[in-house]
This record gives C-alpha cells, sequence and structure tokens, in this order.
C-alpha cells in the first residue's frame, strides 16, 4: 500500500524546519560560544546538531557565565531568529494541528512565516530598548 502524497509533504516540510534548525542553531551557538571566549566552539555547535540536549545546556548554563567579547553581527542576530522560530514553529504547529498531515505542514509554515518576524523584532527590541532600528537610546 503506497502513501498519500499528504503524508510526504508533511514529512518533507516537517524535515526541512528540522534542518534549518540544526544549520542555523549550529551556526549561531558556534558564533555566540566563540565570541563569549570558549575553546570549544566547534564542540557547542556540533552538540547542536548531533544530539541537542547538549546545545541546550551551553544555552542555560554556559552561556550564562561568560560575557560577549563584542556585539552580535548581524548575521548572528538571523542566525538565531531562524533557530528560534524554527524550534517554535514545529512546536506549535505539531501541537495545534490535527493528524491530518497537510494541516501539521501548513501550520508549521503558516507558524514560521509569522514567527521571523516577531522573533526579530523582540531581538531589536531587547538590544535597543525599542523597535525602531535608527534611534539612539537616551539616557
Amino acid at each position: 500500500m503506497s502513501q498519500s502524497p499528504l503524508v510526504d509533504l508533511n514529512y518533507y516540510a516537517l524535515l526541512v524546519m528540522f534542518f534549518i534548525t540544526w544549520i542555523s542553531g549550529g551556526y549561531w551557538l558556534y558564533v555566540d560560544s566563540k565570541t563569549r571566549g570558549s575553546s570549544y566552539s566547534v564542540f557547542w555547535a556540533l552538540s547542536w546538531i548531533l544530539f541537542w540536549p547538549i546545545g541546550v545546556c551551553y544555552l542555560i548554563r554556559i552561556r550564562q557565565e561568560h560575557n560577549r567579547q563584542h556585539p552580535p553581527s548581524r548575521r548572528e542576530n538571523i542566525s538565531a531568529v531562524i533557530a528560534g522560530s524554527s524550534i517554535l514553529a514545529t512546536a506549535i504547529g505539531v501541537s495545534l494541528s490535527s493528524s491530518v498531515s497537510i494541516s501539521q505542514a501548513g501550520t508549521v509554515i503558516i507558524c514560521f512565516g509569522i514567527l521571523i518576524p516577531t522573533m526579530y523584532y523582540i531581538l531589536l527590541y531587547r538590544e535597543n530598548g525599542s523597535i525602531s532600528q535608527g534611534t539612539e537610546k537616551s539616557d
């Protein structure tokens, strides 16, 4: 018995989201750990890609213990936004949609599209204290 094309669509949509999460998250952990002075940057990136609970350990514990040597680059911010958005979109899409494959795939993709700008604006607000990019913080 062959599978429905909708099952294949769901499978490929989720596979793409996991791939995006692994690559962007691994890059983000690599750059973040490098700017915090870690000599194990490659280990942290590979740990996220191969066994993500170790990467989560870095995010929760080790990252908080060290200060950044310089502010995050635009590329690092983008990879953090994409990694966070894809994790949340996959979790929300799979948990909120029904078991119908097209529903899950569509929900994951829609959530990802909504979360990208949302996470970007949250990042801007956290860095600048306001949403607008061109204004400076007042004392």
